[in-house]
């Protein structure tokens, strides 16, 4: 098979699959309408409530974060009760607990909408700055009755750093949040509590957190985002989209990428073959992450082996077989032994362990 330009799909007609960083464009951004309404209905109830959003990597907690942070004023009743900032750790990564409370000052200071008379002004702008000079800067955003609501991307970048973002930086997190004076929307791959256990600390500063877990599209989502730039001038014709959702499945980053590598297919004039090996190249690290990071289950690695060589079904069905049938049994056979031979687990647990493994739960 080899992909042709059609009239609705020019050299010239930029590709509106956006596989990989967040997506800016509202034009591009499909799907999430009830994660949206979420982030909204929290925000805007009698008391905010701060929501941690959770999700593997690529699945959208960036472009969500961005596409709320962007449209926010049209999700909810009162627009001038609220500001709402967005800030990325990536690009912006403060190296210390005072810097960190320095840059959500900083960002409120760069909006013209704020009420920026002398007393905010120089409540945000003193030196050195403390989480007690933000407190007392949103003392006075209370008084005009203003809410800021931060989202804050890859929050775990921080959380990672113990010594510098510790108990103590924590429970000034909760103290604010537990004021009701701001709200927090904060992105990361595991919940945040798993972080704090991982990390060996103590706060509970997430704990009362709205967890919204973001995971793989609907099945409406999916093919609403293979109809880009528009339904009724969708840049893939019905057997490409038909395609990439056999290869992507309900998966963001997945259909981006290949609703990508068809178009960029059909403007250079490949064929099938090259489609297929673009796809299974660019797709090989996502696949391999999502098997390492899935629960340690029958099922899981089952799923996860079959998706890493998706575009390859028939295959992959005979691959699965022989690693249900054969591989996986031997190892769970040989761990069990050992376990049981050299004392490390009692009889109990390994019949507990094994029953978990089988059930994927």
């Amino acid at each position: 098979m080899i992909f042709t330009r059609t009239p609705r799909s020019p050299g010239s007609l930029a590709c509106p699959f956006i596989a990989g960083p967040k997506i800016i464009d509202p034009l591009l951004f499909v799907g999430r309408k009830d994660e949206l309404r979420t982030l909204a209905a929290r925000m805007s109830g009698v008391q905010p409530v701060s929501v941690n959003v959770v999700g593997e990597r690529r699945i959208g907690k960036s472009s969500l974060l961005w596409q709320f942070y962007r449209t926010w004023e049209q999700r909810v009743d009162v627009p001038a009760r609220f500001a709402v900032f967005y800030a990325d750790f990536q690009e912006a990564d403060p190296p210390t607990e005072d810097a960190f409370f320095q840059l959500l000052a900083k960002l409120l200071l760069a909006r013209p909408d704020l009420p920026q008379d002398s007393q905010l002004a120089a409540a945000l702008t003193v030196s050195p700055f403390t989480c007690q000079d933000f407190t007392a800067a949103l003392a006075l955003l209370a008084g005009r009755g203003l809410l800021p609501v931060f989202c804050l991307d890859e929050f775990e970048m921080l959380l990672k750093r113990k010594e510098q973002f510790g108990d103590r930086f924590l429970d000034h997190l909760r103290g604010l949040m537990d004021t009701s004076r701001l709200m927090f929307i904060v992105a990361s791959r595991k919940p945040v509590v798993v972080y704090v256990k991982e990390q060996k600390l103590t706060s509970n500063a997430f704990n009362n957190a709205y967890l919204l877990r973001l995971g793989e599209f609907r099945d409406e989502e999916a093919d609403e985002l293979l109809l880009l730039p528009s339904p009724l001038a969708p840049a893939l014709e019905l057997e490409e989209r038909a395609l990439a959702r056999k290869w992507g499945g309900r998966h963001p980053y997945l259909l981006q990428l290949a609703g990508r590598v068809l178009f960029e297919a059909k403007r250079d004039g490949k064929n099938h073959a090259w489609v297929k090996k673009e796809f299974a190249a660019q797709s090989e690290q996502l696949k391999k992450e999502s098997l390492w990071n899935r629960p340690l289950s029958i099922k899981a690695i089952a799923q996860g082996y079959r998706s890493a060589l998706g575009i390859m079904a028939d295959d992959a069905e005979r691959c699965r077989k022989i690693l249900l049938t054969l591989v996986l049994p031997l190892l769970v056979l040989t761990g069990l032994a050992y376990a049981l031979l050299t004392g490390k687990m009692p009889p109990k647990d390994v019949l507990d362990w094994l029953l978990k493994l089988i059930i994927g739960k």
